[in-house]
């Protein structure tokens, strides 16, 4: 605090076209704040300045959570994430269906991980997520872990989508057959969910990273489609 007023962080928009993505981060971490499941900045106040929407957030003092501690309070973080709320469910042949409609036909990795999304069928329950909850967007203080940059909140609505990415970062796994050996015993073990589940949030998950970093504007309509569909 300064002069005894908090601190904060001032977030706005190069331009008011965006107004509408700022403020759903801002809902997003006042949802999880009110359902009192993770640990992250309070807003403070929110409104327009010259025609752009700003919020204020809390300043997190602390340092981005290392690799090693990361590893030590694996299970801890995925217990964050199994507090996410959940509400609704889809089917991973109709989740095949609608990244079918925006993968490009001739990319052969994508197409494989979508055949299975549809010919291995399994109910995923969906709610909240961060969709980018990696190792840098956790802060470590000196009481517990904050989690940070909810900018892409919403973008996987799909439950623990968000401990198969922080898992695969963290242990940087390497392909589907990786994650199997790897990633679905201890994702198991946290979460109680079955193989198929593991298999086909890992599928999710690479199809859309894939999309996001080769062909943002499919990954943009993709996620267009699933927040229609919440």
């Amino acid at each position: 605090t300064h002069l005894g007023m908090p601190l904060c962080i001032v977030k706005t928009v190069r331009d008011a076209a965006f107004n509408g993505n700022l403020k759903r981060e801002k809902e997003f971490q006042e949802n999880i704040i009110a359902r009192g499941t993770c640990t992250v900045p309070q807003v403070y106040f929110d409104g327009l300045i010259g025609g752009r929407y700003v919020y204020a957030e809390e300043v997190i003092e602390g340092t981005i959570l290392s690799r090693k501690l990361a590893q030590k309070r694996e299970r801890e973080i995925v217990d964050f994430i199994r507090a996410f709320p959940v509400g609704g469910r889809m089917e991973t042949k109709d989740i095949a269906a609608v990244l079918s409609g925006y993968v490009p036909a001739d990319d052969t990795h994508i197409f494989s991980l979508t055949k299975h999304l549809r010919h291995k069928n399994v109910t995923l329950k969906k709610g909240i997520t961060h969709s980018e909850f990696g190792r840098p967007n956790i802060i470590a203080s000196r009481e517990k872990l904050y989690v940070i940059d909810w900018e892409r909140a919403g973008d996987l609505p799909f439950w623990l989508i968000d401990a198969v990415y922080f898992m695969v970062k963290q242990r940087d796994i390497k392909g589907l057959d990786d994650w199997r050996h790897r990633g679905v015993p201890a994702f198991l073990q946290y979460t109680g969910a079955d193989v198929k589940t593991a298999t086909a949030l890992y599928c999710i998950l690479t199809v859309c990273d894939i999309l996001y970093k080769k062909y943002p504007e499919r990954y943009a309509a993709t996620v267009k489609h699933f927040s229609s569909h919440n």
